[in-house]
């Protein structure tokens, strides 16, 4: 084989080589996922946001912004993988406002209240009573010779108190009554009192004063059974 057939092919050979590397360089080149390209994956993928977008040795880091908060997502510059995202802020955003509960009509109380009674009660009062567990109606009635009460769940209608008195109710204790059961718990002289209703309960809230030893007391008293609910000294 020639000196001159050798060298013309090795020539060929490396002419080759160059060719096939430009060409895997131009074909690199052009299939490189660019920054344009993460932006719309990343903003239709996660329904974001990007504020800024960065490329370092071949990494794409870009700052994706969502209602729940902002995030740093790291993307393969070659073939567009998601690598890492790290949440760095919260968004906290306005909550959706709370749904406001679908309270019994009054038909639907009349129907309950008929049922547990075998429809022989007479309905005298509904009201609506919102308490921190939960809103109940109290519900007066009258019933042959007796008074009836109820409390309903305001919501689902469950019966929670169902109660049944004479017609005649008992007589509260006087004032007079009163003040002597405060006394007892604290001396001295009346600074006021007053009938009240708590929870459903009838209440003298009295002010005893006494000024030999500077010390007042505001006591509660049930108005029915004259029980001392509270004393409360005040210097």
């Amino acid at each position: 084989m020639s000196k001159k057939f050798i060298f013309i092919f090795l020539t060929f050979c490396m002419a080759a080589a160059a060719a096939v590397t430009i060409l895997l360089f131009v074909f690199n080149e052009e299939e490189e996922t660019t920054g344009e390209d993460v932006t719309a994956m990343l903003e239709s993928r996660y329904q974001s946001e990007i504020s800024s977008i960065t490329q370092t040795d071949g990494i794409f880091t870009a700052r994706m912004e969502t209602d729940a908060g902002i995030y740093m997502v790291e993307v393969d510059a070659q073939n567009g993988e998601v690598l890492s995202i790290e949440q760095t802020e919260v968004l906290s955003g306005e909550q959706p406002a709370a749904e406001e509960p679908e309270y019994l009509q009054a038909g639907e109380i009349e129907t309950i209240v008929s049922e547990e009674t075998s429809g022989e009660a007479e309905i005298v009062d509904i009201r609506l009573d919102e308490r921190e567990g939960g809103s109940v109606y109290e519900v007066e009635f009258s019933l042959d010779s007796q008074n009836g009460r109820m409390e309903l769940d305001a919501v689902n209608g469950s019966v929670q108190v169902y109660t049944l008195e004479d017609e005649t109710p008992i007589e509260p204790l006087t004032e007079e009554e009163a003040v002597e059961i405060a006394m007892r718990e604290h001396s001295g002289t009346l600074d006021d009192i007053d009938l009240d209703e708590e929870g459903g309960r009838l209440i003298y809230e009295i002010e005893i004063e006494n000024d030999s030893s500077g010390v007042d007391a505001d006591i509660v008293i049930d108005a029915y059974s004259g029980e001392v609910l509270s004393v409360e000294l005040d210097n």
